[in-house]
């Protein structure tokens, strides 16, 4: 396992009411990265997209060109997966899916290349044309992705190795309510208008215990401290299993402040 650096991340203890909308999940991402499992991981950066019934979640000047709706699929069982990576090529534009794998955004004119990441899938690159209005993107399992495993650690006919990755364990749409009903928004940044993502490292070890945990994407030192508090403060995480044995697992979690 990587370790990673420890940041001192003391709760935080707010009277600021939690930033709550009730009819939307936050696009909160969780990736995943162990010496076990991919180190290909999903991250959120500047938002500039808006979920799909229209509540803003632009953090810098919208783009001007042409507007792109749809939703991403596993392509095995036709559900909408949530908090999968997308970006327009040779942008600033990215954006994840909302809890049932939605999205909405803006392609600036020029630019027609959409990658589309999310940990255990093959990464898909899509051509948009100036027809495209809404798109279905149907993703496939990448085994590389989920089996990285050393081959001296099974016998020598390289037997495929079963992983399951750490989730929270209340379930991934459950766990995105419990953020967007106690992240609490700074003050001091809500007086500033400072919106954007914070992404959040952590280890969950075997016992499920969430430790080393570290900023790996800064908004403020406010905003940071409020992301690590509602994820420790947060419900347990089921640790990953390697052939039914639990394994520490890196995780990150990309957390979005927006007024």
């Amino acid at each position: 396992m990587d370790t990673a650096v420890v940041l001192d991340a003391m709760a935080v203890t707010s009277t600021d009411k939690p930033m709550v909308n009730e009819n939307v999940p936050l696009p909160t991402t969780i990736a995943h990265s162990n010496s076990l499992l991919a180190k290909k991981l999903v991250t959120g950066t500047s938002l500039t997209a808006k979920s799909v019934n229209g509540i803003s979640l632009q953090s810098v000047p919208a783009y001007t060109g042409q507007i792109v709706t749809g939703k991403v699929l596993d392509a095995a069982s036709g559900q909408g997966l949530p908090g999968v990576s997308m970006r327009v090529k040779n942008t600033t534009l990215d954006m994840v899916t909302d809890a049932d794998g939605n999205f909405s955004f803006t392609v600036p004119t020029g630019k027609n290349e959409l990658i589309i990441n999310y940990v255990g899938y093959s990464t898909q690159k899509i051509k948009i044309k100036p027809t495209d209005k809404r798109l279905v993107v149907q993703l496939k399992p990448d085994a590389n992705q989920l089996r990285e495993v050393e081959v001296s650690t099974f016998n020598k006919e390289n037997i495929p190795a079963t992983i399951i990755p750490t989730k929270p364990e209340i379930g991934q749409k459950a766990f995105y309510q419990y953020i967007q009903q106690n992240l609490h928004y700074p003050e001091e940044a809500r007086r500033q208008k400072q919106e954007g993502l914070v992404e959040v490292g952590f280890t969950v070890t075997e016992a499920g215990e969430l430790t080393d945990f570290k900023i790996l994407k800064s908004l403020n030192a406010a905003c940071d401290a409020e992301a690590i508090r509602v994820i420790k403060e947060g419900p347990p995480w089921q640790p990953s299993l390697l052939q039914g044995q639990p394994q520490p697992e890196n995780v990150r979690v990309t957390i979005p402040f927006k007024l």
